[in-house]
């Protein structure tokens, strides 16, 4: 993958911040509301196995300090967030097997950024523009727990490798013309890029995905919805490749979709779903495939503050080289908050295509389980507790290669004043895999002040 100059990122930064302020101009000021809101974060964290290793496990203990800076401009019809926090870090390793030949114990200091611009604008009644845009250089992957990971909101990075310096970028457009009551037709562009500072890790990717989505409700019972979405995807080779290492090939795909709806009363809804993916590599360095997925579901509203859902089908592969591989496949979800309590758990089998969370491991077959509890013990303090589970055999980019995840965290928070919040937070992960790398565990342990305060209001 060819590497755009530094300028070229300044310039896509610029370009995407001229446009929306653009669009935020107004005409008149009046009915026009303006604040800036400043932050300031403090926060000590220790990790027990920083290179994701079996053995001879580094530990590191990190200190950032992260001051922050919000704009937000709001009119009639439009409104313009501008946010941006800079964290200041100091890193430290040690070895945690004394005698093991390693480099000498270290601190590093490093900057990370977080920029991040969101717009939309009513251009017309019935037509509003998008936009958004978060930049983001750090070396943590991100801590969310595995079996939350949506592949198209926003950016992920996998937290199953080692710590390393990266930056990712995601821009979107997006036009939405509402052409009758409850129907709309919606055009979008997204752009997102992952790259590693180290020229020896692969995973890195710059995606295009344009989409186009017509959602159209014929009556009170009757609605269907279908789209089509285009991705070209050109990832970054390894400059070093071992002997086992998987060529990396560019992509390109296709995903018409289509699902229909319908309600037999009120807050319930019964679905039906078809899509289709097809996979084209760009040199045929791996065999191309195509992915049929159907699926029969239920969406149910247990109360005004529970929900429900429930869908089953079958999906197949079929490679471009011969051969295929099915199997039935389910998705169940339910969340409901009881007073102070709010739980949510589910469960997953199915087939998912994964390229695009930094390890470029292409198709597996998985399931995976997961609850969460969250518990508001007082009017400021505030406790909560996740598990998941998820299993993976990859059947293309990392062919035969299996692996389980388990996560478990925990961590409670508690609101100083009105400006403050303190907050610690556990999390353990464990990997067992069939793979060089081997199983591992980590710890990790964090305490955080988080202030924030407006400043302005105009």
């Amino acid at each position: 993958m060819t590497k755009p100059c530094a300028s070229l990122r300044v310039f896509r930064r610029q370009t995407v911040l001229l446009i929306a302020v653009f669009f935020m101009l107004p005409i008149t000021a009046k009915g026009r509301e303006n604040s800036v809101t400043a932050g300031l974060a403090v926060r000590e964290g220790y990790d027990s196995n920083m290179h994701r290793t079996d053995e001879n496990h580094v530990l590191q203990w990190t200190t950032t300090l992260t001051p922050s800076l919000n704009f937000v401009s709001q009119g009639q019809s439009d409104r313009l967030d501008l946010s941006y926090a800079p964290g200041l870090q100091v890193v430290d390793h040690e070895s945690s097997e004394p005698g093991v030949d390693k480099p000498a114990d270290f601190a590093e200091r490093s900057v990370n950024h977080d920029l991040t611009i969101k717009a939309e604008k009513d251009l017309a009644r019935d037509l509003q523009f998008l936009l958004s845009e978060e930049y983001i250089k750090a070396d943590d992957p991100d801590l969310r727990p595995h079996f939350m990971w949506e592949p198209d909101r926003g950016l992920y990075v996998s937290e199953t490798i080692e710590r390393r310096r990266y930056w990712t970028n995601a821009a979107s457009l997006a036009m939405r013309y509402a052409y009758a009551k409850d129907s709309s037709l919606a055009i979008g562009y997204d752009n997102r890029r992952l790259e590693n500072e180290d020229a020896n890790l692969a995973g890195g990717y710059d995606r295009h995905h344009p989409t186009v989505t017509i959602d159209h409700r014929f009556n009170e019972q009757w609605r269907t919805v279908a789209g089509y979405a285009y991705t070209k995807a050109n990832f970054q080779q390894a400059e070093t490749l071992s002997a086992t290492a998987t060529p990396t090939d560019d992509l390109v795909s296709h995903n018409p979709t289509l699902e229909v709806d319908y309600n037999p009363w009120l807050h319930a809804t019964a679905f039906g779903s078809y899509s289709f993916d097809k996979y084209e590599y760009q040199n045929g360095l791996r065999d191309g495939y195509h992915l049929n997925d159907s699926r029969l579901g239920w969406r149910q509203e247990l109360g005004p503050k529970s929900t429900a859902d429930l869908s089953a089908g079958y999906s197949q592969t079929n490679w471009d080289a011969g051969g295929s591989e099915g199997g039935l496949g389910f998705e169940g979800h339910v969340a409901t908050t009881l007073g102070q309590t709010t739980v949510s758990c589910g469960a997953a089998k199915g087939f998912e295509a994964r390229y695009f969370d930094g390890t470029d491991s292409g198709l597996s077959k998985y399931w995976r389980l997961q609850a969460a509890l969250m518990y508001q013990l007082t009017q400021n303090l505030t406790t909560d507790l996740s598990a998941s589970y998820r299993k993976d055999k990859f059947i293309e980019a990392r062919q035969g290669i299996e692996e389980d995840v388990s996560q478990v965290a925990t961590g409670c928070s508690y609101k100083l004043s009105r400006w403050a919040i303190l907050s610690l937070h556990y999390i353990f992960h464990n990997l067992t895999t069939t793979a060089d790398i081997g199983d591992y565990d980590d710890h990790r342990l964090f305490l955080e002040l988080r202030t924030s305060r407006e400043l302005w209001r105009w």
